[in-house]
């Protein structure tokens, strides 16, 4: 079983944990959630090492930020034991995956061509012997009479239809428009209308145009975008490196 750290060393080598930095700066876990907004569960994850209990690595990382910018401390030092433990369960799962033995094929590539061979065998000789019944049938020519004349009838017009109604469909089929533009990497999950979400991870100066009835937003970086919906740019959305939720239209 892989064993978490959160031991971290100052500038004159005396160690410290997340925990010490906290009180050494007077707060308690309580104010650092209020502040931070990061539940109770994984403030004690983190200041006690227990990395396996932490929500996925997009998230964790916002959160170590969030920390080292409330106690004002190096943001690298305080995520070097995070990121040692995920290098350490990366080396375990691609040991494991080396450990599975591979199962070999019931079927062979060779029997696989003698079978497809033997049955392409067994088409040709089935028409060979039965092209007395594959002989195309002789033409009969019919007897040209003359055509009658119809008359044709055009279909009525479709009525038209109003320009502002059509202006109306056209929006109305078109959705709502969202333009989102990353000033920071941000990680984003994004559900339009009905359809399954999806996960996109946005870098500095990209931007995202979709269009639909309706969105559902995760961001995990809430100072790291700017949103703009139906043209009209939104107020700042929270700090960096906080965590929040949308729905557009609300």
């Amino acid at each position: 079983m892989m064993e978490n750290s959160s031991r971290i060393f100052d500038e004159k080598g005396s160690e410290l944990n997340l925990k010490a930095l906290r009180e050494r700066k007077g707060l308690t876990l309580e104010e650092v959630h209020r502040v931070t907004k990061i539940s109770m569960v994984n403030l004690r994850a983190m200041e006690e090492g227990d990395f396996g209990r932490l929500p996925p690595p997009v998230y964790t990382r916002a959160y170590f930020r969030a920390y080292a910018s409330l106690l004002e401390e190096d943001e690298k030092k305080l995520l070097a034991p995070y990121e040692a433990y995920l290098m350490g369960r990366e080396k375990q799962e691609k040991e494991l995956l080396l450990s599975i033995p591979q199962k070999k094929p019931l079927i062979s590539q060779r029997a696989i061509i003698l079978i497809s061979l033997s049955v392409l065998l067994i088409i040709v000789l089935f028409f060979v012997v039965n092209r007395s019944y594959f002989k195309e049938p002789e033409l009969v020519v019919p007897q040209l009479t003359k055509p009658e004349v119809t008359k044709s009838v055009l279909p009525a017009p479709a009525p038209a239809v109003k320009v502002e109604e059509k202006k109306g469909l056209e929006a109305e089929k078109k959705g709502n428009r969202l333009v989102i533009i990353a000033h920071e990497k941000t990680w984003l999950r994004i559900r339009e209308d009905e359809g399954p979400p999806y996960e996109v991870l946005m870098k500095k100066g990209e931007k995202l145009e979709r269009v639909a009835g309706r969105f559902v937003l995760d961001v995990g970086n809430a100072g790291g975008i700017t949103v703009e919906f139906q043209g009209k740019v939104m107020s700042a959305l929270g700090k960096p490196g906080e965590v929040v939720h949308l729905r557009l239209p609300e």
